[in-house]
């Protein structure tokens, strides 16, 4: 009599996804520790199953994260590829679970994309995921899927025309909120913008998202209806941001903008001319503060303005130069919030400044051929400069 021998036989249909283990799976914990760790909690999706302590009962939530995992292993290469999970015939799985499986496995840790942000998407970057893991208390084969996922979408849109928002979307089926994530990723790591300075560790992994849109959306080639990807600046644009060296180059005009700011932020902080004075201004007799011609200029401290105007129109004149794009975030920091923060100026207080400082820059004659150029630089940057200031000053003063 001939022997069948003993085999393993796994059937499916209409598949059951269990979340709550696909959770775990995507974080690569063991299937023993998954089971010890239901049976702990007392949940799971496992209607017919009373999870407690006995091994037989633990045994078959065992057998079940088993299952689920192969399961896993056997539909992620088709969710790496959602077009190809949304037409596949070998597994029936509701459009629903689709999405789900596929924003799930695609999610973005906000820790460890921080450790990656603006670096090439190499193997040795791959490479150096064990410092990533081990600095974010992840588990390297977790840090390994973030990355391949970041990697996988770069050289798959890296030569499509037109805008990479839309790409992701098309390409992978992303919400929006999540391939705007991956879009500014992937617009960072491929323009290389310096993000792991030690001035740039009290930036989160959400700031460079919003400051990043902000620029996919203003400077970008693609954000002027171009055919070029959507991972290239705006060569014209950054040639003509040039031209605004004239706010830093004629001190005529240096003296005349810092008077007309003077004159509109005294309208919104009237007290702003006490608390700006140095004492021995404030020592000053009335009458020599009545005769001069200029006092509300002492409302914005020369030397501030000075260094501001000067990192501002160094920031803009120089973006087309690759180095200085790259080093955009911590130009930023050096050149424009140091010196504000010496003032210890709410946010508020610093937005009103620059958005002054941005609308009385286009009154000169010099600037207003250059108005849409201006308008285009200052509103990325204003936001950008704001949103981390903000940031590195947890306390609102105002």
């Amino acid at each position: 009599m001939e022997i069948i021998p003993d085999v393993d036989v796994f059937v499916g249909n209409n598949i059951h996804v269990d979340f709550e283990i696909y959770h775990y799976w995507l974080r690569n914990i063991g299937a023993d520790e998954v089971t010890d760790l239901l049976v702990s909690s007392g949940a799971s999706n496992i209607s017919h199953i009373e999870i407690n302590n006995d091994d037989f009962e633990k045994s078959l939530l065992y057998s079940h994260v088993l299952d689920q995992y192969r399961l896993f292993s056997m539909v992620e290469p088709m969710v790496q590829v959602p077009t190809v999970l949304c037409t596949q015939l070998t597994y029936q799985i509701s459009l629903k679970i689709q999405e789900s499986l596929v924003s799930n496995y695609y999610e973005l840790d906000d820790q460890v994309v921080r450790e990656i942000l603006g670096k090439k998407l190499s193997k040795g970057t791959r490479r150096d995921l064990d410092e990533v893991a081990a600095k974010t208390h992840k588990r390297l084969r977790f840090c390994h899927r973030q990355f391949d996922n970041c990697k996988r979408i770069f050289k798959t849109l890296e030569d499509w025309p037109g805008s990479l928002l839309d790409n992701i979307q098309t390409k992978f089926l992303l919400p929006q909120e999540l391939a705007w994530k991956y879009t500014v990723v992937v617009f960072l790591s491929s323009l290389r913008f310096e993000c792991c300075k030690r001035k740039l560790a009290y930036l989160t992994t959400s700031d460079f998202i919003e400051c990043g849109k902000l620029m996919i959306q203003n400077w970008t080639a693609a954000a002027t209806g171009s055919e070029n990807p959507e991972t290239e600046l705006d060569r014209d644009f950054l040639n003509e941001l040039r031209s605004v060296r004239v706010l830093s180059a004629d001190q005529k005009i240096c003296e005349k903008h810092r008077h007309l700011i003077s004159q509109e932020m005294e309208k919104t902080y009237p007290t702003l001319s006490h608390a700006s004075r140095t004492p021995d201004q404030s020592s000053q007799s009335r009458l020599s503060r009545v005769r001069s011609r200029d006092s509300s200029k002492d409302l914005i401290p020369e030397a501030l303005f000075l260094k501001v105007t000067r990192g501002l129109v160094t920031i803009a004149s120089n973006l087309y130069r690759t180095k200085e794009a790259q080093d955009f975030f911590i130009d930023v920091v050096e050149k424009v919030i140091e010196p504000l923060q010496s003032c210890s100026w709410s946010k508020s207080k610093v937005e009103d400044f620059l958005d002054i400082y941005s609308t009385t820059a286009l009154q000169f004659t010099q600037m207003q051929q250059f108005s849409d150029v201006w308008k285009k630089f200052s509103t990325t940057a204003i936001r950008s400069i704001v949103k981390m200031y903000y940031t590195s000053k947890s306390v609102d003063n105002s």
